[in-house]
C-alpha cells in the first residue's frame, strides 16, 4: 500500500511538472537564463540590422562662428545635454549622430550640430566620407535634415509608431562618435509624454529612458526590439558629463512630422491661437464636475483666439472633437495644425457647452500681435541693447534686452534684478527686442517657473536665476 501511494505521488508530481512546463511555454515564460539569452540575441539583431544606417555628423565652422542656440542651452539641469562647448567664439566643431532616412541620402540629425555650419561632414561606419548640404533645421525640436549624394543606394532606417510604446518596453540607443566605433546601450521606457523639460510653455513631448546616453549619442536613434525607430536621442540630465540614469528622446512620430516639413519646405511652421492656457485647477474642476480640460487665462487681442470669440475663463474640453486631456496635448495639436486651417474648439463657458471655430494663425504672428505689457507678468520694463552696450559687456550685437525699470515687489525685483541688467535668454531662447520678448512671456502659464540667463550690469558676470511668472 505504501509503495502504491509513493508511486502515485511521484506520478502526480511528474504530471504537474509537465503541465506547468507546458503552461510556461504557452504563456511565453521561460527559464530566466534563456530569457536573458533571447534578449541579447534580439538586441544584437537590431544593432546589426540598423548599424549601416547610422552615421557620424560633424559641422565645421569658421574661427568667429557663433554656435546656434539650442532649446537646452543655459538650462542648469541640462548643461551637459549636448556635450560640446557653450555658445561662444573659438571655432568649435560640434559633433553628433545622424540616421539615414531614405535612399536619396536624406539624414536626420540635430539642429545644434549643423545649424549655421560652414561645412558638414558625414562619416559612415564603413569609413566613407561625404560632404552634406543642410536641407532644413528646426531649433524648437533641435532637429535638422541634411543630404548627401551617393552613387550607390544607401541603407536606411524605418520608423515605428511611438504612440504605441508601453511603459517598461525595452529600447536600444545607438550613437556614432568621431574616431570611435559606433556605440550601443539598452534600457527601458521609464515615462512617456514628459513635458516642461526645457520650457514650461512648450508643446514638446519627450520619452524618458534609462538607456545610457553619453557623448556621441545625440541625434542617434532609439529603437524598439523590432528594429524600428521610435525616438531620436536628445539629451541627458546630469551634473557631470557622465550618464546618471535619466535621458530624453524626441518621439519618433514628432520627428517624422518635423522631417516631412523640413524636406518639403525647409522649415517648420507651427500653428498658433494666441491664448494663454493652463491645466484646470483641481478645485475648479471638482466644482464643475470636470476631470480634464485647459483653462484659458488670457486672450491676446487681435489673435486667432480673440477673433474666434474665446474669453478668459473659458475651459477648452475638446479640439477638433478630440478630448483635451491636458494642456500639453492641446499645445501639440495646435502647433501641428496648418496655418489658415479652421478648427473647432469645444468650450465650457458658465457651465454651458459651446463650439467656437478658429482659423489657425502662424507662430510667427506672435511678434505682430499686441500683448499685455511685460510689467504685468514680471514687474519690469525692457528695451533693446545698443551696439555700444553690447561692445561694453562683450556680448553679441543685438543680443538680449536691457531692464529699464523694476518693481521692487514684482518677480524681477524680488530676486534682485536692477535697471541696467541684461536678459540674454529665457529657457534657452534668445531675444533681440522687447517686441519678441513680451509675447513670449505672455504665452507662459501663470505661476510657472522660468530659468533666466542674465548679465549683471555692475560686475559684468553672467548667471542663472529662476523666477515665477505672475
Amino acid at each position: 500500500m505504501g509503495a502504491l501511494i509513493e508511486g502515485l505521488r511521484w506520478y502526480l508530481i511528474g504530471f504537474c511538472a509537465i503541465g506547468l512546463s507546458f503552461f510556461s511555454v504557452s504563456q511565453g515564460f521561460t527559464d530566466p537564463g534563456v530569457q536573458t539569452l533571447d534578449l541579447k540575441i534580439a538586441i544584437s539583431h537590431v544593432v546589426k540590422t540598423n548599424l549601416a544606417a547610422i552615421v557620424h555628423v560633424e559641422a565645421l565652422r569658421g574661427e568667429n562662428a557663433f554656435l546656434p542656440v539650442g532649446p537646452f542651452d543655459h538650462e542648469p539641469l541640462l548643461q551637459y545635454a549636448y556635450m560640446f562647448p557653450k555658445n561662444g567664439f573659438g571655432g568649435s566643431n560640434p559633433q553628433g549622430t545622424g540616421v539615414i532616412l531614405d535612399q536619396r541620402g536624406n539624414i536626420l540629425t540635430t539642429h545644434h550640430v549643423v545649424g549655421g555650419a560652414k561645412e558638414i561632414v558625414v562619416i559612415r561606419d564603413s569609413g566613407e566620407r561625404y560632404s552634406a548640404t543642410l536641407i532644413g533645421s528646426d531649433p524648437k525640436t533641435d532637429l535638422a535634415v541634411i543630404r548627401v549624394f551617393s552613387q550607390d543606394p544607401l541603407p536606411h532606417i524605418s520608423f515605428g509608431d511611438s504612440d504605441k510604446l508601453d511603459m517598461g518596453e525595452w529600447v536600444i540607443a545607438l550613437g556614432h562618435p568621431r574616431d570611435r566605433d559606433p556605440i550601443v546601450s539598452s534600457g527601458i521606457i521609464r515615462a512617456r509624454h514628459r513635458r516642461g523639460i526645457t520650457d514650461p510653455g512648450t508643446f514638446k513631448d519627450f520619452l524618458q529612458t534609462d538607456a545610457a546616453v553619453n557623448n556621441g549619442y545625440s541625434g542617434g536613434p532609439l529603437l524598439n526590439l523590432r528594429g524600428e525607430v521610435i525616438g531620436i536621442n536628445s539629451a541627458l540630465v546630469s551634473e557631470s558629463p557622465d550618464f546618471d540614469g535619466i535621458a530624453f528622446a524626441i518621439p519618433g512620430n514628432i520627428a517624422l512630422h518635423v522631417v516631412e516639413k523640413l524636406i518639403t519646405y525647409g522649415q517648420v511652421k507651427r500653428g498658433w491661437l494666441g491664448i494663454r492656457i493652463k491645466d484646470l485647477p483641481f478645485r475648479s474642476g471638482l466644482a464643475a464636475g470636470l476631470q480634464r480640460g485647459a483653462l484659458v487665462c488670457d486672450v491676446l487681442q487681435g489673435g486667432p483666439g480673440d477673433k474666434a470669440g474665446l474669453k478668459k475663463g473659458d475651459v477648452i474640453i475638446a479640439f477638433q472633437n478630440r478630448p483635451v486631456d491636458d494642456v500639453g496635448l492641446l499645445r501639440e495639436a495646435v502647433a501641428s495644425a496648418s496655418e489658415g486651417e479652421e478648427v473647432s474648439l469645444t468650450i465650457l463657458r458658465e457651465e454651458k457647452e459651446e463650439v467656437a471655430v478658429a482659423r489657425i494663425g502662424s507662430a510667427e504672428d506672435l511678434n505682430r500681435v499686441p500683448t499685455a505689457p511685460i510689467k504685468n507678468h514680471l514687474g519690469a520694463d525692457m528695451r533693446p541693447v545698443t551696439i555700444e552696450e553690447a561692445n561694453k559687456f562683450k556680448i553679441q550685437p543685438h543680443q538680449g534686452v536691457m531692464i529699464t525699470w523694476v518693481d521692487p515687489q514684482g518677480p524681477f525685483g524680488q530676486v534682485g534684478f536692477e535697471a541696467g541688467d541684461i536678459i540674454l535668454e529665457v529657457n534657452g531662447r534668445a531675444f533681440k527686442n522687447s517686441e519678441s520678448f513680451s509675447p513670449f512671456i505672455g504665452s507662459l502659464d501663470p505661476g510657472r517657473r522660468i530659468t533666466i540667463f542674465a548679465l549683471d550690469h555692475r560686475s559684468g558676470h553672467k548667471g542663472y536665476v529662476q523666477i515665477k511668472v505672475k
